[in-house]
């Protein structure tokens, strides 16, 4: 059985152009490059994935969506003046790396990662339950939104 944190950690490390896998029987998770094969180690483990029915793909960096995250968050915080500086800041398009600085300058920072490892950890649950996976919540302090979660997307 996964750790959903090891999941929710996975999707903090997708990369464009790579693509992860888990291995529903082993727990790994592994990552391919979809343009460049490093070595043969590479090939062995594509190798490995096509032949094996216990690899399932994660989602991609598009699938997870930061941007819509990072939505979110905007509109989640209490600060009437934080929130409408960084939706305009969203509005204007800027790029992600950008929208992080301007988050640091503001003092953010700490409150988006969570936010945003909330925001993975859901939508782990959500991609464990949608492929039939099952997951352990070993933190105790996931144990409650795993929970939460698990109800909220069993349940549909």
């Amino acid at each position: 059985m996964i750790d959903i944190e090891d999941i929710a950690a996975a999707f903090e490390k997708t990369k464009a152009d790579w693509n992860q896998f888990l291995n529903t029987k082993t727990g790994e998770i592994v990552a391919v490059s979809d343009k460049i094969r490093l070595n043969s180690d590479d090939e062995n483990v594509i190798e490995e994935i096509e032949k094996n029915n216990d690899y399932v793909m994660l989602p991609d960096q598009y699938e997870l969506d930061e941007w819509y995250i990072m939505e979110d968050f905007a509109e989640s915080l209490e600060d009437k003046d934080l929130r409408h500086t960084l939706i305009g800041m969203l509005n204007k398009r800027i790029q992600i790396k950008s929208l992080k600085n301007e988050m640091k300058l503001l003092g953010i920072t700490r409150d988006y990662r969570l936010f945003k490892k909330n925001e993975f950890l859901k939508k782990a649950v959500e991609w464990c339950l949608e492929h039939d996976i099952e997951y352990s919540c070993q933190s105790t302090d996931v144990e409650a939104l795993c929970q939460e979660y698990k109800e909220q997307y069993g349940s549909e």
